[in-house]
C-alpha cells in the first residue's frame, strides 16, 4: 500500500511539473520579441512630454496629440528595443541624408519622414508594394527617375532613393507651399491633399486633418514622435544599437565593372551579408556592367584592396597622390614650426623659410602675404 502511495505521489509530481514547464513556456512566447520588445521603462507623463515638446523649434506645428503620446511611448518604453535599433541606424543613413538636404536648401526635418517610412530599413516592403527607405511604390519611384527591374530595385539605394524623395518632396512644396502639408502628400498623394483643403476648406494640417485617410492622420504626428526620439532618447536612458564601423565608413564605386557578389566578398575579405546589406538595390548575386551611373559600395578600408585587385593603374596613381600629399603635409609643418619659433635674428628665419620652401611644388603652396617678418 506504502508502495502504491510512493507511486501515485510521483505521478502527482510529475504530472504537476510538466504541467507547470507547459505554462511557463507559453507565458514566455511573446510574439513582439521579434519585433522589438523589451521590458518597459518608467513612465513619462503627458505634461512633461508636452514641455519638451515645446522646445523643438521645426518648419511644421508640433501639437500634441494622444498619437504623438502613443507613439512615443512606444519608441521610449513599450518597444525600446525597436527605438534603440533606429538610433543605432542613424548614424549610417542622417550624414547622407543632411548633405542632400543641405544641398537642396530644404527643411532639416525632411530627414525624420525616412524614420515614419521604413524605420531606416532599406530593404523594408510594405503590403502596398512600396520598398525602400523612402518606401516608394513602382509608379512614383519610376516618375521620379528610379530603375526597377528584374535586376535592380532603386527604391532601396540609399542615395539614389533620397534624392528621389527629396525632389518629390519639392514638387509636393511648390504645389502646397506647406512642409505638413508636403509630408501628408508624401503620404496618401497630392490628390487626397486637395480633396482635404476643400472639404475642410483650411490649408492648415490640424484643421483639415478629419478629411484625411486614418493613416495619414497619424502620419504627421509619427514624424513629430521621432523628432522626439532623437532629440530626447538620452532621458529615456535609450542606448543606439551598436552598427559595424565598416557599415558606417562607406565609399561609392562608379567604375562600372561587373561583379559577382560572392567573389567580390572573398577578394575583399567582406562578409557576404554586409556586403549585400551595403547594395540592397540589387536583387540577385551579380552587379551589371554598366557605364559607371550604378552604385557599388563597400567599406572604405577595402578601397585600396579593391583598386589594387581591379584597377593597378589607378591604385598606382592613388598610392602617388598620398606620397605627394605627405611630402607637403611634412613641409607645411616645418614652417609652421618655424613661423611659431622666436629667432634672435629675422635675416636667419628668412634664410631657413627660403631654403626649405626651394622646390617648385612647395612654393605653388605658399602664400607670400603670410610671411610677414619684422624687427623687435
Amino acid at each position: 500500500m506504502n508502495k502504491l502511495l510512493i507511486v501515485i505521489r510521483n505521478l502527482i509530481m510529475i504530472v504537476f511539473l510538466v504541467i507547470s514547464g507547459f505554462t511557463d513556456a507559453k507565458s514566455h512566447a511573446n510574439p513582439l520579441s521579434e519585433s522589438g520588445y523589451k521590458a518597459k521603462a518608467a513612465y513619462v507623463s503627458d505634461q512633461l512630454i508636452k514641455s519638451r515638446l515645446d522646445n523643438l523649434s521645426s518648419v511644421i506645428e508640433i501639437n500634441y496629440t494622444p498619437e504623438v503620446g502613443r507613439r512615443i511611448r512606444e519608441y521610449t518604453v513599450n518597444y525600446r528595443v525597436a527605438g534603440e535599433r533606429i538610433l543605432g541606424r542613424v548614424d549610417l543613413f542622417f550624414p547622407m541624408f543632411e548633405e542632400e538636404i543641405d544641398k537642396r536648401n530644404l527643411p532639416d526635418e525632411l530627414k525624420y519622414i525616412a524614420v515614419v517610412e521604413s524605420n531606416l530599413d532599406p530593404t523594408a516592403y510594405s503590403k502596398a508594394g512600396a520598398s525602400g527607405l523612402w518606401q516608394f511604390v513602382k509608379a512614383t519611384g519610376r516618375m521620379k527617375g528610379l530603375k526597377i527591374d528584374n535586376y535592380i530595385d532603386e527604391r532601396r539605394d540609399p542615395q539614389k532613393s533620397t534624392k528621389a524623395a527629396l525632389e518629390y518632396l519639392i514638387d509636393l512644396y511648390d504645389e502646397f507651399e506647406d512642409w505638413t502639408l508636403a509630408m501628408a502628400a508624401y503620404n496618401c498623394g497630392p490628390g487626397n491633399v486637395r480633396k482635404a483643403i476643400r472639404r475642410g476648406n483650411s490649408r492648415d494640417f490640424w484643421e483639415i486633418r478629419r478629411f484625411l485617410p486614418n493613416e495619414t492622420q497619424k502620419y504627421v504626428p509619427r514624424i513629430i514622435a521621432a523628432m522626439y526620439l532623437m532629440q530626447y532618447y538620452h532621458a529615456h536612458e535609450l542606448i543606439p544599437e551598436n552598427v559595424n564601423e565598416e557599415m558606417r565608413n562607406i565609399i561609392t564605386i562608379n567604375d562600372g565593372r561587373s561583379h559577382n557578389f560572392s567573389k567580390l566578398s572573398k577578394e575583399l575579405e567582406i562578409p557576404f551579408k554586409m556586403l549585400k546589406s551595403l547594395n540592397p538595390q540589387y536583387k540577385t548575386n551579380y552587379f551589371p556592367k554598366n557605364s559607371g551611373h550604378l552604385n557599388l559600395v563597400i567599406p572604405a578600408t577595402k578601397y585600396d584592396l579593391y583598386l589594387e585587385t581591379y584597377d593597378k593603374k589607378a591604385y598606382k596613381e592613388l598610392l602617388a597622390q598620398r606620397e605627394q600629399a605627405e611630402i607637403l603635409k611634412k613641409k607645411q609643418e616645418r614652417v609652421r614650426n618655424i613661423m611659431e619659433t622666436r629667432l634672435e635674428y629675422p635675416q636667419q628665419l628668412i634664410s631657413i623659410i627660403y631654403k626649405d620652401l626651394s622646390t617648385e611644388n612647395w612654393v605653388r603652396e605658399i602664400d607670400t602675404d603670410a610671411l610677414v617678418l619684422s624687427r623687435e
